[in-house]
């Protein structure tokens, strides 16, 4: 299903949707709600050029979608997709009072870079992540406000914020900074360390530590962040997260004897 008409409002009263639902362009005031979705809903920008230019959060905010909501869906999925994709340059959308369950194809929640000032709040957390996923994804994206939910399922960890550099060669302009994560509950149970892989196929000496929340979870640690160094801007410039003037506060952890509650990998962050 795709919408692409402003405040459309689909009402699967207690139904079921077999299909993914995908809200493009810049759309206004679309509500998703009341149901289950055994698809991803996906909000994607109208294609536009310049990605490495001056000025290009501001051109994808333009042409990307603003004010959707999701309230009161279940997603169901079986980890051929992803569960909820707030595409580059979408702001002011909510997730509100929603549950995912069976698999993701990555995180169950990822806002993309250039976006913002998103609410996730209300919602339950049980799906299987993709491999080393953590449940919601913070990439280069600000304001967003992300509280009173619970995670009962971190395997990979609960929520990461950074700015992944360079990816298919493409700046990153924003930075994932002023966002609130608060009053959430976290059940770190079977949150341990996981061996990796050496990239051969073989299991390395490697660890993959996982956390509850990590601010700066990237910090350039990627290979492919040296595929935008060609350019002055952004992550071009600094393949750093900048993770930074975020607030975590008012969180409940509960099942891991390492205390892997919060981990700020970034500066004038505040966390209680």
């Amino acid at each position: 299903m795709k919408i692409t008409t402003d405040n459309t409002v689909i009402d699967l009263d207690g139904k079921t949707l077999n299909d993914n639902i995908v809200i493009q362009g810049p759309v206004r005031g679309v509500i998703v709600r009341n149901g289950t979705v055994r698809g991803e809903i996906r909000l994607r920008p109208d294609r536009i050029g310049g990605n490495n230019t001056p000025g290009h959060t501001e051109r994808v905010r333009a042409v990307a979608p603003s004010g959707i909501t999701v309230q009161g869906i279940t997603f169901d999925t079986d980890g051929s997709t992803h569960q909820a994709y707030f595409g580059p340059g979408a702001t002011g959308c909510s997730l509100i009072d929603c549950g995912f369950k069976g698999r993701s194809k990555g995180p169950s929640i990822y806002l993309s870079p250039e976006g913002g000032n998103h609410l996730v709040r209300g919602c339950t957390f049980s799906a299987v992540t993709g491999e080393r996923r953590e449940v919601l994804s913070v990439d280069g994206s600000e304001g967003n406000v992300i509280t009173g939910n619970r995670f009962e399922r971190c395997r990979w960890g609960g929520i990461y914020v950074y700015r992944n550099c360079g990816e298919d060669g493409r700046v990153r302009h924003q930075k994932p900074r002023d966002n609130t994560i608060s009053d959430n509950f976290f059940n770190l149970k079977g949150m341990n360390l996981v061996r990796v892989s050496d990239g051969s196929g073989h299991q390395a000496s490697l660890f993959y530590v996982p956390y509850g929340v990590i601010l700066g979870s990237r910090q350039g640690d990627s290979a492919y962040c040296e595929l935008d160094n060609e350019y002055d801007i952004g992550s071009g410039k600094s393949d750093l997260d900048f993770a930074r003037n975020n607030i975590v506060r008012g969180n409940r952890f509960s099942g891991d004897w390492f205390r892997r509650h919060v981990l700020d990998n970034d500066k004038g962050n505040k966390v209680r």
